[in-house]
């Protein structure tokens, strides 16, 4: 798992001037809607950006999977995408628990994957011409729809928990200036594996221009498990981070191992004609 360098309690110097009065900021607070919309439409137009997502999971302070394990939540995953909606290219890293790992660079014409199932074994690969397709693929697309935008604003109210975020400092990071806003929530339900309905917080630190530099979604509340026949009580806590960079300045080169999943779908695909 790839940690991040500056967690959102705080890295860097506050500063004494106030939160930004712009469409989506209004005094102490924001409006989440009109943020992604800027949010997604400052991407746009850099033409290019860099976002990580991060889940963790912990069960009674033990990262999981070493504490009892609640049926029906996540194990811990990473996923790094880079976008580059000029050139029309997009490559992606997700890793989930047990080693798994999957990448996929897509461009108007290949789709190239490779695939890593256990510790192991040896990576999968995979590609497939798109000489048809003279547009974006469709994954880059989905960062110029408004699904988009609504996904990440209801991702940022905390699915129907309702977040309201105040202001609560500023900060200088890195010679950029940015707004750091919280919101805590109680669920109304108890989503899998909350016995009982959970407390959410949420930390967003957002730039002058809009760009959602960070985000953390935190729920944390009673679940119970079977240990051995027995139910017990456990203290779960479910944690989401994720992180948009390098706007504009995101480069991706074709990776190395786009060559063989292309060769390795050719060969493939000859072994099966001569057959």
């Amino acid at each position: 798992m790839i940690v991040f360098a500056g967690c959102l309690s705080g890295v860097g110097p506050t500063s004494t001037s106030g939160p930004p009065d712009t469409d989506w900021a209004s005094g102490d607070s924001i409006n989440t809607t009109a943020l992604t919309e800027q949010h997604f439409q400052t991407l746009r137009e850099g033409g290019s950006f860099t976002t990580n997502h991060s889940e963790t999971v912990r069960v009674d302070g033990e990262a999981h999977p070493v504490g009892p394990r609640p049926e029906g939540y996540y194990p811990p995953t990473f996923a790094r995408k880079q976008v580059d909606l000029d050139k029309g290219r997009y490559l992606d890293t997700y890793v989930t628990e047990g080693h798994r790992q999957s990448n996929h660079f897509i461009t108007p014409d290949v789709t190239a994957t490779r695939r890593k199932q256990c510790p192991d074994c040896d990576y999968e690969y995979s590609s497939q011409q798109r000489p048809d397709v003279d547009t974006r693929s469709e994954r880059i697309d989905r960062f110029r729809t408004e699904e988009t935008v609504t996904q990440l604003a209801r991702f940022l109210r905390g699915g129907t928990a309702g977040f309201n975020y105040s202001y609560v400092e500023t900060v200088e990071r890195g010679g950029e200036t940015l707004y750091r806003y919280r919101a805590e929530q109680s669920l109304e339900t108890a989503p899998p594996p909350f016995s009982a309905p959970p407390n959410g917080t949420a930390t967003i630190l957002v730039t002058g221009e809009g760009v959602i530099h960070q985000f953390e979604l935190q729920y944390a509340g009673p679940a119970t498990v079977t240990v051995d026949g027995e139910e017990q009580t456990v203290n779960v806590t479910h944690t989401f981070i994720r992180t948009y960079t390098d706007v504009g300045e995101t480069t991706i080169e074709r990776p190395s191992w786009v060559d063989r999943a292309t060769n390795h779908s050719s060969l493939k695909k000859t072994e099966t004609d001569d057959q």
